[in-house]
């Protein structure tokens, strides 16, 4: 996996360019299902992946990939993730 969590602590799936954040597991704990990241888009994007292969995938509507929006989410992550396991000062942490 990449590192990258939403602020609810789910993780992200990045296909393409495109952020999915896991949406619910499959009964049998095997596949998962993931949404598009733009639902403020009304973005029906959804993919499903089984053992880190993309089974299934829907096409995304109003917006295109991005992958600087990715790199962004993956920075604010590992500043998170550094402030949360260390004493250190937040300017530190961002450096």
């Amino acid at each position: 996996m990449n590192g990258i969590v939403t602020n609810m602590s789910k993780d992200v799936y990045i296909h393409e360019g495109f952020q999915y954040i896991l949406d619910r597991m499959s009964a049998d704990n095997i596949t998962k299902y993931y949404r598009c990241r733009r639902r403020d888009l009304n973005c029906k994007g959804r993919i499903h992946v089984r053992n880190g292969v993309v089974l299934v995938k829907r096409i995304h509507g109003g917006h295109d990939e991005s992958p600087v929006d990715v790199e962004m989410a993956s920075t604010i992550s590992r500043i998170k993730r550094r402030a949360a396991d260390t004493m250190e000062a937040p300017a530190v942490a961002i450096n």
